[in-house]
């Protein structure tokens, strides 16, 4: 089999795959970083070091889909996606430190409302849906196929009602990115699935015939405007972080550690 030949996650074909960023490099993805598995993550020690990893020069991404989907997505959405990411970035810096630290010390989700002006929203969600799509496996674009057509066709408007999107500013301080994920929401006792891409500034999460078990900021109306339609759009987003490995947890550090404490009180008055 030639190199990198493969079955592309958004068009289904059998063809040579290329590297697809993910997020696109024009939204700030072209420095060099270290991808950890979730099993590599799960074994860091009590200072939250590390072990294995490997280097990856270019930017997060993955070999995934063919030529003529890289170059699809890349001429008709990443422009107004990277556009939005570096408005993202912009609110981050009006930010403080001290407003971020304190949102991460907190047990009391922070939001911040602000508006985006002039905003092109149709191709941002199709370059969402496009990232989503190249970082599951083909299986998952063939057993979604909406998602597939949604991206394939830039004037397509609207998700079927089973999807739908969300958003919160995510300010690491590691990225994650999740294939098809289940989580159990203990409050519904429902099942939750989703796939994630959180890269900052910006975590995107998209449900299936679910909602999401945190608060998040929904977007799934975006996908409902014409291509070319510009509007000022109002946003409150949650500031979330990832101190964990799993898929849709935006929890502070001290809401990560007040739960884990909680649970290990719960386990030793089990064991006693």
């Amino acid at each position: 089999m030639a190199k990198n030949k493969g079955i592309s996650a958004v068009c289904g074909k059998g063809t040579k795959l290329t590297f697809e960023h993910v997020p696109p490099r024009a939204a700030g993805n072209e420095e060099e970083v270290t991808i950890y598995s979730t099993e590599e993550w799960l074994s860091r020690d009590l200072l939250g070091e590390m072990p294995g990893g490997y280097v990856q020069p270019q930017g997060t991404g993955t070999i995934s889909i063919c030529k003529s989907c890289n170059e699809y997505s890349g001429k008709w959405y990443v422009p107004e996606f990277a556009n939005f990411v570096h408005t993202g970035a912009g609110i981050f810096r009006q930010l403080t430190a001290a407003t971020i630290e304190e949102a991460d010390r907190s047990l009391e989700w922070k939001a911040v409302d602000f508006e985006i002006t002039g905003m092109r929203a149709l191709p941002v969600v199709k370059q969402i849906i496009a990232s989503l799509l190249a970082l599951n496996a083909p299986e998952f674009g063939q057993k979604n196929p909406d998602l597939v057509k949604f991206v394939l066709d830039h004037k397509l408007q609207g998700l079927p009602e089973r999807y739908r999107l969300y958003l919160c500013l995510f300010t690491g301080p590691i990225a994650r990115f999740a294939g098809l994920a289940v989580e159990l929401n203990v409050i519904t006792q429902q099942a939750v699935y989703m796939t994630e891409l959180a890269h900052p500034p910006f975590a995107y999460l998209l449900t299936i015939d679910s909602e999401p078990s945190q608060p998040t900021g929904e977007i799934t109306v975006w996908s409902t405007r014409d291509f070319d339609e510009a509007r000022d759009e109002r946003l409150l987003l949650t500031i979330g972080f990832g101190h964990t490995a799993l898929p849709g947890d935006y929890r502070s550090k001290a809401k990560v550690e007040a739960e884990v404490a909680a649970n290990n009180a719960l386990l030793k008055e089990k064991t006693t």
